[in-house]
């Protein structure tokens, strides 16, 4: 999958001889599992053919094909809903893939699940209206850093009030806490902002960072990085970046998610293919879970990660698995604070939203709740 992809950011054709030895049908599946799929296929294509691969060819062409045609629908949509912000004059900055894909060659490449828009928290209200005069669902509002706005065909539209909850990441809260000053305001629009290069990096590493302590990040978000740094290395200050870095405790996770990027993505790889032993024992480990965890991470890493944290590396036991149940069944004040604003301020509700949540979740998500117990189950 890595190979496929180094040969399509890189403009060249696979090695047959390498391409023939694969298990197609594996490597589409993992790149499925990566949102990978898009970008594969266009190098895989001059490798293979229809006739030869009656089922996985033309599968493995509509997921480019709508990989493509959702980002271009994405574009219409979210251009609307930027014409609303500035005629209602509301500050927005759009984030994450939004911008990324603009350094992968073609489009396409880069594949979103959703697009980010942090914007002025004041107007939270003004979105929902707008978003569902539109015909989007709403999936959260209120609860959290951000509201999820859903409509088909392909839309999923993050809209950020915050970057950072004060319960997900103190640190990452308080640095964040003014995001706003950081912006820097567009020439071509009223109302528009964008992060400098730097501070773009910086908020990127964060979110690796994110879901890498959290479940887990696939081997996508070290493509985006190897892009980024690729075509902006010449003009980036390195020393604010580190320096920054080393406020949020994340220089020294940088330095090795860049390496490894590099290690895999770079133009040299083309040759032989991502070769493991470029990295060494530490680094083919953390490959590994990059790996195993999909786009976006997993549950079993979560709960996995979760309970090595609160056994502070002596080990999971019992009593550690006990903490950890009781913590998702009563959570702190700070969950309330950042998902439920209402039980924070009125606590005296709290009891009977325990009850019903409680319950809601075994009506809703039985399935869910028997894989997590399981996984605490085994998890040593």
């Amino acid at each position: 999958m890595i190979y496929l992809a180094v040969c399509a950011l890189h403009g060249k054709t696979p090695s047959t001889e390498y391409v023939s030895k694969m298990d197609l049908e594996a490597v589409y599946k993992q790149s499925c599992r990566h949102s990978m799929d898009s970008i594969t296929f266009m190098a895989v294509k001059d490798c293979i053919s229809a006739q030869a691969y009656p089922e996985l060819f033309p599968k493995w062409e509509r997921s480019y094909t709508l990989a493509t045609r959702k980002i271009l629908l994405f574009e219409l949509e979210r251009e609307k809903l930027i014409s609303f912000m500035e005629r209602e004059k509301i500050w927005y900055l759009p984030m994450k893939g939004i911008i990324l894909q603009n350094y992968y060659p073609s489009i396409g490449m880069r594949q979103m699940a959703d697009n980010d828009i942090f914007f002025d928290n004041t107007r939270r209200r003004d979105i929902k209206k707008y978003m569902v005069d539109n015909g989007f669902s709403v999936k959260t509002y209120g609860q959290g850093a951000h509201d999820v706005y859903l409509k088909k065909p392909v839309f999923n539209f993050e809209m950020h009030a915050y970057l950072y909850t004060e319960s997900f990441n103190d640190l990452f809260f308080r640095y964040y806490q003014n995001a706003k000053d950081c912006l820097i305001k567009d020439d071509s629009n009223g109302y528009g902002y964008h992060l400098s290069k730097e501070d773009f990096y910086i908020y990127i590493i964060t979110h690796l960072f994110k879901h890498f302590d959290h479940g887990g990040a696939g081997v996508r978000f070290l493509m985006d990085i190897y892009t980024f740094v690729k075509a902006e290395n010449n003009f980036l200050d390195w020393e604010y970046i580190k320096s920054e870095l080393s406020k949020l405790d994340l220089a020294s996770f940088e330095e090795g998610a860049r390496r490894m990027a590099f290690k895999l993505f770079s133009e040299e790889c083309t040759y032989f293919g991502a070769d493991e032993s470029l990295l060494d024992d530490a680094e083919r480990a953390i490959l590994d879970y990059y790996i195993g965890s999909g786009t976006y991470g997993t549950v079993a890493n979560n709960v996995q990660g979760a309970l090595s944290k609160l056994a502070e590396g002596k080990g999971t036991t019992n009593k550690t698995k006990g903490k950890y149940i009781l913590r998702r069944l009563f959570p702190n004040m700070l969950y309330y604070k950042d998902a439920y604003p209402f039980l924070y301020k009125y606590k005296v509700f709290i009891p009977f939203f325990l009850v019903y949540r409680f319950f809601r979740a075994i009506i809703l998500h039985p399935k869910k709740i028997i894989s997590q117990l399981l996984i605490i189950k085994r998890t040593k």
